[in-house]
């Protein structure tokens, strides 16, 4: 496999109980989702494109994003929620600089 190639699996990593004590205590376990990137060149605008969105949808599975009519509360926990899950996720890619700023770089448009 390539150098540019992170690993087979990233973990969407979330502790709820740190980002929002209101509702924490529906999620009180840490949880994890693995997302596949095997085969993915992270380097890649394309690559990083696609990773990315796994990443956030992984981020809003953890989280319990839902749509229709949500309280001010409910949307601000799931914007924070999702928030912290992607930065921890970024934070636990490795040492690759690269790949991180990619991932960055597209996440912040």
């Amino acid at each position: 496999m390539s150098r540019h190639i992170l690993a087979s699996v990233i973990a969407v990593t979330l502790l709820a109980g740190a980002t929002a004590p209101a509702v924490a205590d529906q999620r009180s376990d840490p949880r994890s989702i693995e997302v596949d990137v095997s085969g993915i060149d992270l380097t890649s605008d394309a690559g990083a494109r696609m990773v990315m969105k796994r990443i956030e949808r992984a981020a809003d599975r953890i989280c319990g994003v839902r749509s229709g009519l949500k309280s001010l509360e409910e949307v601000r926990f799931e914007k924070a929620c999702v928030e912290d899950a992607v930065e921890n996720t970024l934070l636990s890619i490795g040492d690759d600089p690269a790949r991180q700023a990619a991932l960055r770089k597209v996440r912040e448009g």
